[in-house]
């Protein structure tokens, strides 16, 4: 039976139940500070306690419900839309998340609501509504783009089922995206890329990209610890803190570009058009160059991953220095073949050729003889080299 309780010179009607694990406490205000108008209230609400209890009329609703929590004071029951329950979403999901997936998971379900009426019933979405979805932006976007987008909105719709919001989630099924490996910018082309007519500050942050594998967020949100780059939890894409030590010409490049930044907010501009200041100037490089369709500044990246891989032949090392959570995201770069990236990285095939014939010799000679000093002092000196290319 509800409860009729005051608080702070308020009455207010509490509705509990048990949903298997514990006790839930439902509380609709009476907007009423005398007794008599709330207890006149308080019978509304107990009469339709049973409705609340099993959800038929959810938290969203009581404004519209009962006539004392609106201003037109009239009752009517109306359904929750998608986008006021995008809304609750995008508000629920800000608070436990980076501001650059916030922003993502924004953009993916506009996308959602550009194929619906603004007052279409969350309830009403059903596995046609996914299927117009997928054909509407089937020639607009790619596979991988419309996966994207599905993914943020099935955590959308099994968000809204975990709230009542809906019954049940509606099978969403993922389109097929080509198999590939990650694009990687060759070494030739690295050369060609420095040698454009760019900005020297430009070149700067695209060579510590390549020689550390930083993301672009992580150079811009870490801060500095003497030679260690520390990037935040927030924004690091393993939600964890990552410490990246760098030499002193990287430690220069990173205060440049934080100085810069101090400029850029001067200036009354927003960090997302200094960040894509980075990305503009890049691709259009690309674009001078004719390079592959799908190399971004991100293939900084993955070009310094191929690098260490060729180089080490360790692909453990090369999950750590990247700051991968597991090794099998990491094992995606294992899968090139190997005579491909020694046609298109010579250098650190040759680093990659020195280290075996030091390690097949080390292998072969007595270890109270053997040079290990000498051996890790060749391998940082070859990899070092492989970076300044």
């Amino acid at each position: 039976m509800a409860t009729l309780v005051k608080h702070r010179d308020q009455y207010l009607s509490r509705v509990r139940k048990w949903d298997g694990v514990k006790q839930v406490t439902t509380t609709i205000p009476l907007r009423a500070s005398k007794k008599d108008i709330a207890v006149v209230r308080h019978k509304i609400v107990c009469k339709n306690e049973a409705d609340i209890k099993s959800g038929i009329i959810n938290k969203y609703q009581f404004k519209d419900y009962f006539a004392w929590l609106n201003d037109k004071g009239t009752s009517e029951l109306k359904l929750l839309s998608v986008k006021q329950a995008s809304e609750e979403y995008l508000e629920a999901y800000r608070v436990e998340n980076r501001i650059d997936s916030y922003r993502r998971v924004v953009i993916s379900l506009n996308r959602f609501l550009d194929c619906f009426k603004s007052d279409m019933p969350i309830k009403s979405i059903s596995i046609e509504d996914i299927a117009y979805f997928k054909a509407k932006y089937h020639e607009i976007h790619t596979p991988a783009g419309i996966n994207l987008n599905l993914r943020n909105i099935k955590s959308f719709l099994r968000w809204c089922n975990d709230n009542t919001l809906i019954d049940s989630v509606p099978k969403i099924k993922m389109l097929r995206e080509p198999k590939g490996n990650h694009k990687y910018i060759k070494e030739a082309d690295i050369k060609r890329i420095f040698e454009l007519d760019i900005s020297p500050f430009m070149k700067r942050a695209f060579y510590l990209l390549y020689t550390t594998g930083l993301r672009r967020s992580e150079v811009i949100m870490g801060h500095l610890d003497g030679t260690i780059l520390i990037v935040p939890p927030v924004s690091s894409k393993s939600t964890r803190e990552r410490e990246v030590t760098l030499n002193a010409k990287q430690v220069e490049i990173v205060k440049e570009i934080r100085s810069e930044l101090d400029k850029h907010y001067e200036k009354g501009s927003q960090l997302v058009t200094f960040k894509n200041k980075f990305t503009r100037v890049f691709s259009n490089a690309c674009k001078k160059l004719k390079l592959d369709e799908g190399i971004s500044i991100h293939s900084l990246r993955h070009t310094y991953a191929v690098i260490q891989w060729i180089s080490t032949n360790d692909i453990y090392e090369v999950s750590k220095l990247l700051g991968h959570s597991s090794v099998k995201t990491t094992e995606k770069y294992a899968k090139f073949n190997m005579d491909r990236l020694g046609q298109d990285f010579p250098t650190a095939y040759k680093v990659r050729l020195e280290i075996e014939k030091i390690r097949k010799k080390a292998i072969s000679t007595p270890l109270i003889s053997t040079p290990i000093l000498k051996i890790n002092q060749s391998s940082s000196e070859s990899l070092q080299s492989v970076s300044d290319c």
